[in-house]
């Protein structure tokens, strides 16, 4: 089998489309508070503190990827 080139990428001139922001919902300090001690006592408790206190994102203290 031969291979056979082109002289130029043919995706190089497309444009991807655009993927709306979708707008970012974050908790207040009271809310943040709240969470952390409706979930004391859970099995839950570790993996929120560690989300809030990290920054993570949902999915994030899971090890999840889209």
């Amino acid at each position: 089998m031969q291979w056979e080139m082109i002289a130029h990428n043919p995706a190089a001139n497309a444009k991807p489309p655009k993927v709306p922001a979708n707008p970012m919902h974050t908790y207040d300090l009271a809310q943040t508070a709240e969470l952390i001690e409706a979930m004391r006592g859970t099995r839950l408790f570790v993996p929120v503190l560690l989300a809030v206190l990290c920054g993570l994102r949902r999915g994030g203290d899971c090890g999840a990827s889209r």
